[in-house]
């Protein structure tokens, strides 16, 4: 990647982010809601950190995703509860759509 490149990915990363936090604010404060929160909310602070040169910021977020995915408190064992079941499948349908516009950003389509 070139440097115009690593500015995209890392713009695109942190507007993925952003899109989780959004998500995961409008939830109730479950235990496993505030651990997930947390750690986008730490990821969406290193993107914006002006101190961080993009290349770092994309190749830090490609291990943070990595680490989502990771065994033990995976973020695939997490899911959005809702008391319809449809509304449920639809509202974890597109939280995965945005974990995975993470994961494109900073080219991890492989991760999972």
């Amino acid at each position: 990647m070139n440097f115009e490149q690593y500015r995209h990915s890392r713009e695109a990363a942190a507007k993925a982010v952003s899109a989780v936090l959004a998500v995961l604010e409008k939830e109730p404060a479950r235990i496993d809601v505030r651990h997930w929160h947390g750690r986008f909310a730490a990821m969406a602070r290193f993107l914006a950190d002006p101190d961080v040169d993009d290349k770092s910021a994309v190749d830090e977020t490609l291990e943070f995703v990595s680490e989502l995915y990771a065994a033990g408190r995976n973020i695939t064992d997490f899911y959005l509860v809702r008391q319809d079941f449809d509304e449920q499948r639809a509202v974890n349908i597109d939280f995965e759509n945005k974990l995975d516009a993470i994961k494109h950003a900073v080219g991890a389509g492989g991760v999972r």
